[in-house]
């Protein structure tokens, strides 16, 4: 008989962001690299996120803040709100995902959007990815 092992993310792990228990997974695909961050414990919403830009080793990330590569956001299902993009779009160009060459798939789930709940998160995720 074929024993099958049990799907294991990556990392599945929580911590305080805001004030809030928030928990994220993260698994590695081949092609790809799923990421979920909720504050309630479940998925309410699915993107992927792709740098359109050919070479992302020589651009300028952090140099001047406004300044990101262009991005190709794919709303999947959930809530999609400018809010929602713009919270996806900082976290993956303020974290290590910016110098990914994989495709990202993001679900966020967060009880409020603000720049402090934002950076909690990016740096939370410097040791997670």
């Amino acid at each position: 008989m074929d024993e099958t092992k049990p799907a294991v993310f990556d990392r599945l792990c929580s911590a305080e962001i805001n004030g809030v228990h928030t928990n994220f997974v993260f698994q590695q695909f081949q092609n790809k690299i799923f990421l979920l961050i909720t504050q309630n414990r479940k998925i309410g919403n699915v993107f992927t996120v792709r740098f359109e830009a050919e070479n992302l080793e020589d651009y300028p990330f952090g140099e001047t803040p406004a300044v990101t590569p262009p991005l190709n956001i794919i709303h999947f299902f959930g809530e999609d709100t400018d809010e929602i993009r713009s919270a996806v779009q900082f976290i993956i160009c303020n974290s290590k995902l910016k110098r990914s060459t994989k495709e990202v798939m993001i679900s966020l789930g967060l009880n409020e959007i603000n720049g402090k709940c934002l950076k909690e998160i990016v740096e939370f995720l410097e040791n997670l990815v």
